[in-house]
């Protein structure tokens, strides 16, 4: 029976204080004895104060398959659902709110507490989480009301969060960063702060469709990348470069994507091209009088790096979906999550960047309603995509020869967010899970 305990021996669990769920028996998993190769971790993002923020842990199965694991505690709140109409289940707008250390053995994982500004830090362990810290994300902005981080990126023992200042819909967004030790703990970098341009409140409104979604290092760290989502267009592409200190250039470099484009989350190939998710962006497949101006308009972009400005390679290769805005990359395939369309669409990256779509229909694969975060492993691979709605997390095996995806499992385990229709009630401290890493 799962539930939340001391784990290990009683000597380990006093020398490393990780509290985790006791794992499932073989008894108590109908598939037999657990066969675990990594893990795949989802925040549940609760803003309920008895509880907190928690991360859930799953195993992963070789068969790709997951078990639920356990839940650790960040020592924050989340946001809880948004309260934006139609939009309860997506309250971070954003990529990148828990992310694993990039190093091998990728031994810390790292999670946004957007209710309470703060940052945590764990280390991984195969039976679980061992918090070691819980900062402020806002160490050189103490004044800004409320933070509201969404993103995070880490390169070698650097870590940045992005604020979106999401009660001034941006207008004070910025970066900021710390140094984290081999541990995990986390210090402030003195002087990193950054202030992140964007196209401000529309009538004073918070909105999740209008502030910054995501913050993340080019692969070899001289480069800090932030795309903002705008949906009066183009939305722009921050660059800032980062000196041999970890600290950004004072003002970024900035590229608007044509065709009034809104970018949302973003990752690179094997190659270091940039491959951007467009919310909006190929107004060439809107259907006459569209019920919304993005409707069957997402698309997909990839860039060149030269210095801090970006070349268009492939620009806006519509999927004839709606919402396209979280993204992964397996060689040579990403897959973007459509997430109004309830769909996952797949494309293959050239090895010159160049992107086409793997299925004509722009559907490569449906979601139990609406999909989030989503993560893969390198190892099958397979891919994991978040499905709020429902409260579980969705496995699709993907073929290495063609892309395709085959359907494997839903596991549950997170609270269901609320209806998120106009008229649904607000639930301020109901399930709002974001965020999926895989290790």
């Amino acid at each position: 029976m799962l539930r939340r305990g001391i784990f290990l021996t009683a000597c380990a669990a006093v020398l490393l204080g990780v509290v985790c769920a006791v794992t499932p028996s073989s008894a108590d998993d109908p598939r037999g004895p657990l066969d675990s190769v990594g893990a795949v971790f989802v925040m549940t993002n609760a803003a309920d104060p008895m509880r907190g923020n928690e991360v859930v842990m799953y195993r992963r199965q070789r068969d790709g398959r997951l078990i639920l694991h356990g839940y650790f505690p960040t020592g924050g709140l989340g946001s809880g659902p948004g309260f934006v109409p139609g939009l309860q289940a997506d309250p971070l707008g954003s990529q990148g709110s828990l992310i694993l250390s990039e190093r091998h053995p990728r031994s810390l994982l790292f999670a946004i507490n957007a209710g309470s500004d703060e940052v945590s830090a764990f280390r991984v362990f195969d039976v679980g989480l061992l918090r070691v810290a819980t900062v402020s994300s806002k160490t050189e902005t103490p004044s800004l009301a409320h933070a509201y981080p969404v993103s995070l990126t880490s390169h070698r023992r650097l870590l940045y969060v992005l604020n979106a200042d999401l009660l001034n819909a941006g207008a004070n967004a910025n970066i900021t960063g710390f140094r984290v030790d081999q541990f995990g703990n986390l210090t402030p970098l003195p002087g990193s702060t950054r202030a992140v341009p964007t196209g401000g409140p529309i009538h004073g409104i918070p909105d999740v469709l209008r502030f910054p979604a995501q913050v993340r290092f080019s692969p070899d760290g001289d480069l800090l990348i932030v795309t903002v989502k705008d949906l009066g267009g183009p939305g722009p592409i921050h660059v800032f470069s980062v000196d041999k200190d970890g600290l950004p250039s004072q003002a970024p470099v900035f590229t608007l994507p044509g065709d009034g484009a809104v970018p949302f989350g973003f990752t690179f190939d094997a190659r270091g091209h940039l491959l951007v998710t467009e919310v909006f962006g190929a107004p060439q497949n809107v259907p006459p009088n569209p019920p919304l101006p993005f409707f069957n308009a997402s698309a997909v972009s990839s860039y060149r790096l030269r210095g801090n400005m970006l070349e268009v390679i492939s620009d806006s290769i519509g999927n004839g979906q709606t919402a396209t805005c979280w993204n992964v990359y397996v060689e040579p395939f990403m897959y973007v999550v459509n997430s109004a369309s309830a769909t996952l669409t797949g494309y293959r990256v050239s090895r010159d960047g160049e992107l086409s779509l793997l299925d004509a229909s722009g559907v490569s694969a449906t979601t139990n309603g609406m999909g989030l975060d989503a993560g893969v492993s390198q190892d099958g691979p397979y891919l994991y995509v978040l499905l709020p709605v429902a409260g579980k997390v969705g496995v699709w095996a993907i073929d290495a020869h063609d892309g395709s995806l085959t359907f494997l499992q839903e596991v549950s385990g997170l609270q269901p967010t609320p209806d998120t229709a106009p008229d649904a009630p607000f639930s301020p401290e109901g399930g709002s899970p974001s965020g999926l890493a895989v290790r």
